[in-house]
């Protein structure tokens, strides 16, 4: 059977089965490209679909070269790590995907994000992706916590926190195939009216049968009425956690800990038949050190309180009950973990032992090693960005929020000697 290198080196999928929108209402391939001029194609997947953008795209790589706006894929390639277009191509193959037969009517992989419209101000997040971020930018714009003020440009004009009409939301669906993956995020989706409206239309075609949701959340919320309607639906529910106690609550601003964990069991409880749960933290300096915790959390506690998630665990029956690494930050690079300070790489070196070496019993793939040796990885490069420049930015963040992370970071404040 062909493979992707068999075509060329740089080779990917996306560009033919994949379908990714912002909350502003520009459309691409793919979420890890940068992003199109949001007014492109305006939330117009048909427009999109046919546009002399997305021929030459694929045309660049058929030819063996990486577009410049994948620049995060050919760095994840030339690093030996594994990079999404290697993930997706990997995932489309073993799903019967033909490299002989790549051109087709239909998107299959598709990245929704409707709207900002979110609860939470993660640190490492922007204001086009989260509606609490941009409230702050405005309300505290000269002594903002960003360093770059510049990807900022036009936040006051950004009024686009519902761009999506529910007619664009059925002509979004009409470009997707009846076994789609659909990912939605946010914004916080459980908050955006146009999710709800989306699995609404999906039930209307009998596409909740057959197409698999992936969705983030952070849980700060119990929304029943999502919750009724996701179980209509198979998929993949992808909490976004970054660790326990002070660690999620400081990096998931102004989240409520023991309100997230008591939410998850009652998802898992409500709809753990038909959907399965992993753990997704955003790897960066303000969680690196709350891996540990957020591991131990899963293996032991939840496993422990929820009867499903330990019987899937005994028995493989289910691959995807289970914590996964493989969203490390690049940007902002002020938060990335290759620029920490070398006893700090170190320390957490060693909590990536320390969770292989207690926890891989638990481990359901072997992707689950690898995805930590990335992370092992990342932290062996070079430093591309001045740590004082990470601390300014956590100090700022204390100031607008009236919060400390050194109370609540005690490992990173301890490992960097500040």
């Amino acid at each position: 059977m062909k493979k992707a290198d068999d075509i060329s080196p740089s080779m990917c999928i996306m560009p033919w089965t994949g379908l990714a929108t912002d909350a502003s209402g520009g459309i691409r391939p793919c979420c890890w490209m940068e992003a199109i001029t949001p007014d492109k194609f305006l939330g117009n997947p048909k427009d999109y679909k046919n546009s002399n953008y997305l021929k030459n795209l694929k045309q660049t790589f058929l030819k063996g070269e990486y577009p410049a706006t994948c620049y995060r894929c050919k760095a994840d390639d030339l690093k030996g790590m594994e990079s999404k277009r290697v993930r997706e191509n990997k995932t489309w193959e073993n799903q019967g995907g033909d490299w002989n037969k790549v051109d087709q009517e239909n998107f299959d992989i598709i990245d929704l994000r409707l709207s900002n419209i979110c609860n939470l101000g993660c640190v490492m997040c922007g204001p086009k992706s989260s509606s609490f971020i941009r409230k702050e930018v405005e309300e505290n714009f000269e002594n903002s916590p960003w360093h770059n003020k510049n990807q900022f440009r036009g936040v006051k004009d950004l009024n686009l926190l519902q761009p999506y009409s529910d007619n664009q939301i059925e002509e979004i669906i009409d470009e997707i195939g009846p076994n789609a993956r659909i990912y939605c995020t946010g914004g916080e989706p459980s908050l955006v009216k146009k999710t709800t409206r989306l699995l609404e239309v999906l039930v209307d075609k009998g596409y909740n049968k057959t197409v698999l949701l992936q969705f983030n959340s952070n849980f700060q919320t119990l929304n029943q009425k999502w919750f009724d309607l996701l179980k209509m639906f198979k998929g993949d529910m992808l909490p976004s956690l970054d660790g326990v106690g002070k660690t999620a609550e400081y990096v998931r601003y102004p989240c409520d800990w023991e309100q997230v964990n008591s939410n998850i069991k009652t998802f898992i409880e409500q709809c753990g038949e038909t959907w399965t749960v992993k753990c997704m933290p955003t790897v960066s300096i303000v969680s690196i050190f709350g891996l540990k915790n957020l591991y131990k959390w899963w293996y032991e506690e939840i496993r422990q309180e929820v009867p499903l998630v330990n019987e899937r665990l005994t028995t493989h029956k289910n691959i995807a009950m289970r914590v996964q690494v493989n969203n490390r930050l690049v940007a902002p690079n002020y938060y990335d973990i290759r620029n920490l300070p070398s006893a700090a790489k170190e320390k957490a070196e060693k909590d990536i032992d320390f969770i292989i070496a207690n926890y891989s019993k638990y481990f359901q793939i072997q992707k689950e090693i690898l995805f930590l040796n990335d992370v092992k990885k990342q932290l062996s490069l070079e430093p591309n960005f001045e740590f004082s420049k990470t601390i300014e930015s956590l100090d700022k963040f204390d100031k607008v929020r009236n919060n400390s992370w050194r109370e609540s970071l005690p490992e990173l404040a301890r490992y960097t000697n500040v």
